[in-house]
């Protein structure tokens, strides 16, 4: 009886202190260490969260869909236009030698545990790159504050800059592996955007205009071998355009 009693009060003093925590394994503590020791990221808190709240379980290996998915995102042109790295360099490394057998099997889980951080990493900087972008709007705002003030100019400021969205919305995503729908319903004026990403291709396209030589200023009637230069140089533009 006694024994029975001392049990129960054993288990009622463990209930009280919380749900006993179940212990993560040798992923889930590669996956800390990796957070803590090897991510060098702005967006470090936001992946310990998602971290957490999957029970430092893997988010991406083991789902080749997935992966592929992210993969697809980072290295569209409409996405990243400016086709940053976005940590794509270590991701392809890590998947090549994982897949080709080169790193050691005792060192197998390090590595997975690395490139799943590297991966939830590069989501949320291209999450922040279509959604938010890549302007400090605030430092701008700073600026505009200060021209008002040293030089007397009326500057009003009408944008509206978005914010990274909540954390339980972005791991219910990455659960749900929606990644391109998601992304893509984060272009600001779709139609807009698109028409500009193909005009930035286009000027990326662009030959090297022949260099203008200095001289005389040019007036309306003057002969000048410059002449030939600058109409070259607006016929570029005009088959650009």
């Amino acid at each position: 009886m006694r024994l029975i009693l001392t049990l129960t009060l054993l288990l009622t003093l463990l209930l009280g202190a919380g749900k006993i925590r179940k212990p993560i394994g040798e992923f889930g503590n590669q996956i800390i260490y990796t957070i803590n020791y090897k991510l060098n990221s702005r967006f470090k808190r936001v992946v310990s969260k998602l971290y957490k709240m999957n029970r430092y379980k893997p988010l991406w290996i083991g789902k080749d869909k997935k992966i592929s998915s992210v993969l697809n995102v980072l290295n569209n042109k409409l996405f990243n236009y400016k086709d940053k790295n976005f940590n794509r360099r270590e991701i392809k490394e890590l998947y090549f030698a994982i897949d080709s057998g080169t790193i050691p099997q005792e060192n197998i889980i390090k590595a997975q545990a690395r490139l799943d951080v590297m991966i939830t990493d590069a989501f949320l900087q291209i999450l922040h790159f279509v959604r938010v972008g890549d302007v400090d709007w605030r430092m701008v705002q700073r600026k505009l504050k200060s021209i008002k003030k040293s030089q007397d100019v009326r500057a009003v400021w009408e944008m509206k800059f978005k914010s990274m969205p909540p954390t339980k919305t972005i791991f219910s995503v990455i659960k749900k592996g929606k990644i391109e729908k998601y992304i893509r319903y984060q272009l600001p004026l779709e139609k807009r955007y698109r028409s500009l990403i193909k005009i930035l291709s286009k000027y990326r396209k662009m030959p090297k205009f022949p260099k203008i030589h200095e001289g005389r200023k040019i007036k309306v009637g003057m002969s000048d071998d410059r002449v030939a230069q600058i109409t070259k140089n607006v016929e570029i533009f005009r088959r650009l355009s």
